[in-house]
Formats: C-alpha cells, sequence, structure tokens
C-alpha cells in the first residue's frame, strides 16, 4: 500500500470538501467534507464493495447445508458427510465454495472498512475520540437497538400468524397457551447480524489504546496484528479476528494510505491467488481430514485484496449501478434477517427439499430479498427521510 498525499487539517482530502452540511436526528451535524473524507474514486469504492458484501452476507445466510461457519475459524463440525456428498455434489460444492469459502471475507472486511474510515487522518486524543463515539451513538447504537425490536417484532408476529390455528380454534386451543406465547417472546434471540454492530461498538471502545499502539510502531503493526492473527490466542467479551481486521484498517487510516496494490505483478496475482486458495480450501474442506485453520486465515487476508482488486476489473458501468443502490447497503444488510428465515421456512412447507429445489432457494432467495429491502428502503427514504436516517444512522 502507497501513502496518499496529505490531507487537509481535518484529515480529510481537500476535493472531496465542501461546504454543505445537514443536520441529522439528535443535532448531530454531518458536514460533506465529513462524508467524503478520502478522494471520491476511494469513497464510492468503499460504498459498492461494502453493498457487494451486504448481498454476499444473504447469500452466506441462504445456505441449506447443516455446517456453522461463524467466528472465521473454517468450517466447523459437524463436517458433510461423504453420503451426503455424493447425494448432492453439485449442491454441496457450489454452497461450501460460495458461502463457506469466497463469502466469509463479508464481515471482515466491514470491519477493515469500518477501521480504515475511523481513524483515516485522525490524531488520537482522548476528545476526539469522545468526539467520535457520541456520533457513534446515532450512527450505531440507535440503529443497533431499532433492528433488534424490528426483527424480533417481525419474528414473533410471524409466529403468532404461523400459530394462528392453535390460539383460535376451539378444538386446538389446548395446543398453544398464552404462557407459550409469552415464552416465545421473551426467549427469542435478537436477529443474527446484529453482533457486528454490538462488536463494533465494542472495539471503538477501546480505540485510544490501539491509537496509541498505531501512532508508536506505524507500518510495523502490521506485524503485531499478523502475530496475534495467526496466533491462537483468544479473548474475552469479543473475537480476535475482529479486532484484528478492524486494526489492519485503522493502520491503513491512520497512514492514509490509497489503498492501491502495487506493484502491478503483485497486483495481477491477488485474485488468482484468492481464487485458488477458496478452491483449494473447499476442496482439503470437504475430501480430507486435515487442520485447515491456517490455510483459512490465510484465506481471507488474500480475499480482503482479491475483491479489493476484482472491484477495479469491472467496467465502469456496473460501478456507476451500483453507487445507485450502494446507499441502501446498510438497510440491506440490518432487514435481511429474520425475513430470509421466514421465507426460507414458507419455500420448504411448499417445496419438498432436493438438491435442485436447494440450489434455486440459495440462489433466487437472497436475490428476492435483497430487492424486497431495497424497494422497502427507497420508499421509505422518500416518505420519511428522519425514520430513515434513524435506521441508517444517518447512512
Amino acid at each position: 500500500m502507497k501513502a496518499g498525499n496529505p490531507p487537509d487539517s481535518d484529515g480529510r482530502h481537500e476535493a472531496g470538501a465542501t461546504a454543505t452540511a445537514r443536520t441529522l436526528p439528535g443535532g448531530i451535524t454531518l458536514t460533506a467534507s465529513e462524508d467524503h473524507r478520502t478522494n471520491p474514486y476511494l469513497n464510492q469504492k468503499i460504498r459498492n464493495i461494502c453493498l457487494i458484501l451486504s448481498i454476499m452476507v444473504v447469500f452466506n445466510h441462504a445456505h441449506t447445508l447443516e455446517i456453522d461457519y461463524t467466528f472465521w475459524a473454517g468450517m466447523q463440525a459437524p463436517a458433510i458427510s461423504p453420503e451426503a456428498i455424493r447425494a448432492s455434489p453439485l449442491e454441496v460444492l457450489l454452497e461450501h465454495f460460495f458461502s463457506g469459502a469466497l463469502g466469509r471475507i463479508t464481515n471482515p472486511l466491514f470491519f477493515a472498512a469500518s477501521g480504515f474510515l475511523f481513524f483515516y487522518g485522525w490524531k488520537p486524543t482522548l476528545e476526539s475520540w469522545g468526539r467520535k463515539l457520541r456520533k457513534r451513538i446515532f450512527t450505531l447504537l440507535i440503529p443497533y437497538v431499532c433492528w433488534s425490536l424490528i426483527g424480533m417484532g417481525i419474528a414473533y408476529g410471524e409466529f403468532v400468524l404461523r400459530n394462528l390455528y392453535q390460539l383460535t380454534r376451539e378444538k386446538t386451543r389446548g395446543a398453544l397457551s398464552i404462557s407459550d406465547l409469552f415464552g416465545f417472546l421473551f426467549n427469542m434471540g435478537e436477529p443474527s447480524q446484529l453482533w457486528f454492530l454490538r462488536t463494533l461498538m465494542l472495539i471503538m471502545l477501546g480505540a485510544p489504546i490501539l491509537g496509541l499502539v498505531i501512532s508508536r510502531l506505524r507500518s510495523w503493526s502490521f506485524l503485531v496484528i499478523l502475530a496475534v492473527y495467526f496466533s491462537n490466542l483468544s479473548l474475552p467479551l469479543i473475537y480476535k479476528y475482529s479486532i484484528c481486521y478492524f486494526a489492519m484498517g485503522a493502520t491503513l487510516g491512520y497512514l492514509r494510505s490509497e489503498l492501491v496494490i502495487r506493484p502491478n505483478w503483485i497486483r495481477s496475482l491477488v485474485v488468482p491467488v484468492w481464487i485458488a486458495l477458496a478452491v483449494a480450501y473447499t476442496g482439503l474442506s470437504l475430501f480430507s481430514h486435515l487442520e485447515l485453520t491456517q490455510m483459512f486465515r490465510l484465506l481471507i487476508l488474500s480475499g480482503l485484496a482479491g475483491i479489493w482488486v476484482a472491484y477495479d476489473l469491472l467496467p465502469v458501468w456496473m460501478h456507476n449501478r451500483m453507487a445507485v443502490l450502494a446507499p441502501y447497503r446498510f438497510f440491506i444488510y440490518m432487514a435481511f434477517d429474520p425475513l430470509l428465515s421466514i421465507l426460507q421456512t414458507r419455500y420448504f412447507y411448499w417445496v419438498a427439499p432436493s438438491p435442485v429445489a436447494n440450489l434455486v432457494e440459495y440462489f433466487a432467495m437472497p436475490l428476492v430479498i435483497v430487492l424486497f429491502c431495497s424497494g422497502v428502503a427507497v420508499s421509505l427514504r422518500r416518505r420519511s427521510q428522519r425514520v430513515y436516517d434513524f435506521l441508517t444512522g444517518g447512512r
């Protein structure tokens, strides 16, 4: 990565600074220069890639395989049996390749982008940290609370509608009691994707410590981060990998990197290496008993650089099309669950599971959810900008 041109005194590039400003709910003023702290192309690139990642997250959650892909430690038990692979090899290979290998870069890159933007041009002080935290109350905490209530409300409403017959019919009324309704309500969990916001808020509480380390070590911070990343160290309350990815982005932001991979021969190898590692990991994790944790960690690192370079290989018209939908990336990410799980349940209620039906669900349902969430976001933004700002933190 190469350092960029010196930004202005606020740590923002002059090319992105204007005098316009808007006041968000809660009395927070966001100027255009704060919204475009980096150069315009880099700013839009981050937005568009985050849109791609938001869509990838939906696909990751649409998989029909009984595999736990969490915590970025690779494929977890129970592993897919040889019998299941022989019964539906195309389903297993495609889903594991896209959701179990390529798709695992989503949250890591979200953390890295958050660290980059949080630390870009920032001179860490307690006073400036306090200002950033106050802004995050609106951009992170309020959306977290709102989407927790919305997601749990939707899930509870679906549960009541699904069991309406047992609640209203005399002959089956004893099948579901009022205590069952209250038990489901108070025992239900929040939407699965919200762990990201919760973890991000925890990391930002420790930002001054991270800033102190990065300001002292500068580029050498990467050696410390990688040593922790590839170690078996574990941390209480928070995932080690979350901090590592956030710290990688934070270091690049503090150094005001242009995020350009050089020299060109390395740049030309990034995408092929990422794809090759994804193919190798998919095969080895399905057909061997090797310990692949370190390979998986390397796969994620290659993927962070891989999608960054792959984006530039797309034609400009695709960049422009994505830019139209990019403002709604956060809404898509926050709204897809529990909608996706409800739609999946209804789908498999009417369609018997089979390799073909599973693949149709895997590729079709995420697209339906993305289009639906985008439509709701566009409509809500037109009808009530204030409500939309609360749900998206002003994004």
